[in-house]
């Protein structure tokens, strides 16, 4: 039976990756569902902090939403759009990555790994947030190098669209060594002129540091939490309470910010959370609970087999050695302000396995046959926890075998709703 199995997806393995839609459209069908009941405390609240509380960090696209709903658009639905767009856009750019050569059975590895496009599938809270922004942009400057129309519009457009993702999430101009990297692989296979290379990296490193200075240095006013969901009332959104979690959190319109990771219940609950109370937070709840701490030691780990298939691969070459570190590096802060981690470690694997579609890696070792039975093990058997507390999912997300893991993502998908 089993080696029919094998046989059959030898037979249809050019069809294998459009798979990954099926984990989209239940993320999407789950996503759906929380648009109608009122939104979701995170996954859209997050998009609709916006600048009526004054020029505040990640409030860009919020208040791009915020004006055009202005225009008679329901904010939930054209924010809903928004999103979904952007997660269908990277999904699709990351296939024709994907597709552009023929590629070897042990790429659909890398492609189905929970550590990489179905990371969100597994921790459906950390779907269709403001990451999948600069995610895109990335696959997007991959795939234009790949097909050689690496023009200065498109370099223009780039850079442009990297300001509006770091002015939505700072996250994003932390991963401006992926970008730079293209930039010098660029150059190196005469797709990009140097100059013209040299002036768009300087580029991308000034709006990062612009974009970083902006958020630290307008703090938000008091009762910011207030004055953002008051003007979403004003666009016909339920955002309080009323004993269930909403867009606004716990948020029932009496005043004030919250002042604590414990009290916060949503994104824009969370806006007045200034950077040093926020690290303060995240210290206490790292050293509150087993494995105290421990937490932060498995993302290495979690590194290690996402990007494990690459093992039989020329990928592991000293440049890429080096922008692995460098973005590495970079990402640290982001593990010092927030708890949910796993979502920094998922980012860079998607960096670097994109990197690896672009530049046509090859696999120059012949894996060996074990490899195609315990591959099961491996895309079902391990995720990435969202959080550094606690033993999340078994040992850190580790030890569910075979299907155990995809059943635990369907049932986590479907309880949010």
């Amino acid at each position: 039976m089993i080696p029919r199995v094998i046989h059959f997806l030898r037979e249809k393995r050019r069809l294998l990756p459009y798979g990954i839609w099926v984990p989209f459209g239940l993320l999407t069908a789950v996503y759906t569902y929380q648009i109608l009941s009122g939104g979701h405390e995170f996954k859209t609240s997050d998009w609709l902090i916006n600048y009526t509380a004054g020029p505040i960090r990640r409030g860009f696209i919020g208040h791009l939403l915020y004006w055009v709903s202005g225009l008679g658009l329901p904010i939930l639905w054209l924010t809903y759009f928004v999103q979904v767009s952007c997660c269908a856009t990277l999904y699709g750019l990351v296939l024709k990555l994907y597709g552009r050569i023929q590629r070897h059975g042990l790429w659909l590895y890398l492609l189905y790994s929970p550590g990489f496009l179905l990371f969100s599938f597994y921790q459906p809270l950390g779907s269709y947030r403001k990451d999948i922004l600069i995610m895109a942009l990335f696959a997007f400057f991959c795939y234009k190098y790949a097909t050689h129309t690496l023009t200065p519009l498109v370099l223009g457009c780039v850079a442009l669209l990297y300001a509006g993702a770091g002015l939505s999430h700072e996250l994003s101009v932390l991963t401006v060594p992926f970008f730079i990297y293209m930039m010098v692989v660029g150059v190196r296979h005469h797709r990009i002129k140097p100059k013209i290379a040299v002036g768009y990296s300087i580029l991308l490193i000034a709006i990062s540091g612009l974009t970083l200075g902006f958020g630290y240095r307008f703090t938000p006013p008091p009762h910011a939490t207030d004055i953002v969901c008051q003007s979403l009332i004003e666009r016909h959104v339920d955002v309080r309470a009323n004993g269930i979690r909403s867009i606004c959190g716990n948020w029932v319109g009496t005043g004030g910010v919250m002042s604590t990771a414990d009290q916060m219940a949503g994104a824009i609950e969370g806006i007045g959370l200034l950077p040093s109370a926020a690290m303060g937070e995240v210290a206490q709840l790292y050293f509150r609970s087993p494995p105290y701490g421990i937490g932060i030691l498995w993302c290495g780990v979690y590194l290690f087999l996402g990007l494990l298939p690459l093992r039989w691969t020329n990928y592991w070459q000293p440049q890429r050695i080096l922008v692995s570190l460098l973005g590495g590096l970079m990402a640290g802060p982001l593990f010092v302000f927030a708890i949910d981690w796993g979502r920094w470690v998922a980012i860079l694997i998607f960096m670097l396995v994109c990197i690896a579609l672009a530049e046509d890696i090859q696999v120059t070792r012949t894996p060996p046959r074990w490899l195609a039975w315990l591959g099961i093990i491996y895309l079902t058997a391990w995720s990435i926890p969202l959080f550094a507390t606690g033993l999340n999912g078994g040992l850190m997300g580790l030890g569910d075998m075979y299907g155990k893991r995809v059943i635990n993502g369907i049932q986590r998908n479907i309880r949010t709703i």
